[in-house]
């Protein structure tokens, strides 16, 4: 057997060469796909916000610039929050929050184990009578838009206004991300 012979596959039903091949054609049509994805300011708002501030965007009107720019900033805020909670080093099941804006700040966490979350199976328990679980903080939203839909806003419709005569205010954080809410960190009596 030659060296020519071992390194080639002389048979044409190769699998090997065949998913080579299909390989290379999804990676031939799959570029001018995520391309044109990722310049859509409505298919891929992040990296399109990147593309107008950049050399790209140039040519791109001021008000278009600063929109782009606040949305690179989405979930800066939370991330922020992230760090003041963390900083606080909080035992397990210190913070209660709801998912629907809170996944940002839960992801950017270090120590996720203070959240309590609708994920949680204790959950409900916990949200009805925070306190007597040990929570500390609530984080709220506006109830308004997605916020409607939060398991907190929805079991406290006042909190997020008055502290629901469960919480006094701790800290309000307006948002730098577009379109993303001002949060409010509930400090639980009791």
């Amino acid at each position: 057997m030659s060296i020519r012979d071992s390194t080639r596959p002389t048979d044409p039903r190769n699998p090997a060469g065949l998913l080579s091949g299909v390989g290379a054609a999804t990676l031939v049509l799959g570029l001018p796909i995520a391309l044109t994805t990722m310049f859509s300011p409505t298919l891929s708002q992040e990296q399109h916000a990147l593309a107008a501030i950049s050399i790209l965007g140039q040519d791109r009107p001021t008000a278009l610039r600063t929109e782009r720019e606040q949305t690179l900033n989405t979930f800066a805020t939370e991330r922020a929050l992230a760090d003041y909670l963390d900083a606080k080093t909080l035992p397990p099941g210190s913070v209660v929050m709801d998912t629907v804006y809170g996944f940002a700040v839960f992801a950017a966490s270090d120590n996720p184990r203070q959240f309590v979350l609708p994920s949680d199976e204790d959950f409900t328990r916990i949200l009805n009578d925070p306190a007597a679980y040990g929570v500390r903080y609530i984080l709220s939203v506006p109830p308004t838009g997605r916020g409607t839909s939060d398991a907190v806003n929805r079991r406290y419709p006042t909190l997020y206004e008055n502290g629901a005569q469960l919480a006094t205010l701790d800290i309000e954080v307006p948002n730098s991300g577009l379109d993303q809410p001002m949060w409010r960190v509930w400090r639980v009596a009791g």
